[in-house]
């Protein structure tokens, strides 16, 4: 486990309005396959929140949405003349 940010972490107890995000990564080189993936969380009064919570988890949900493509595949490139 790595943090990749260049702030100064403070030890203690998480407060409310602090966001975090938890991004594992998993690396398949045999399959020439990288999948990283990340949650935004942001702590509440109450517990926290995801913002993410939307987004698939499983991996066959994940592969099936990458299979879609994304906008650079749906919409056409506008060239300067």
């Amino acid at each position: 486990m790595t943090v990749h940010g260049d702030c100064e972490y403070v030890s203690g107890p998480l407060k409310p309005g602090q966001v975090f995000s938890i991004n594992p990564q998993l690396r398949v080189p045999e399959e020439n396959r990288y999948l990283r993936y990340e949650d935004v969380i942001v702590i509440t009064g109450n517990g926290y929140e995801n913002f993410t919570d939307f987004l698939p988890t499983e991996l066959s949900d994940i592969e099936k949405l990458v299979g879609q493509g994304g906008v650079l595949q749906k919409v056409p490139a506008v060239l300067d003349k």
